[in-house]
């Protein structure tokens, strides 16, 4: 599950920031300032991706589960 929303995440972020460029060139700056927001949760939801992804790797998918619960 983490793979894939990385992926799809990784997605979003590229078509966010073509948006922004865009936005930036016909000087839209409320979508652009819109787009920057959600873009930065974005970027910080791959994070926490990525950190999962880590924990996975060292720990193994059963313990990582297991620690899950708690």
């Amino acid at each position: 599950m983490h793979k894939y929303d990385h992926i799809a995440k990784e997605t979003t972020i590229r078509c966010y920031n073509e948006s922004i460029n865009v936005a930036a060139e016909v000087e839209n700056n409320n979508t652009n300032v819109l787009l920057e927001s959600i873009l930065k949760e974005d970027e910080e939801h791959i994070d926490w991706i990525e950190v999962q992804l880590d924990q996975i790797k060292q720990m193994g998918f059963e313990n990582y589960l297991e620690e899950q619960i708690y």
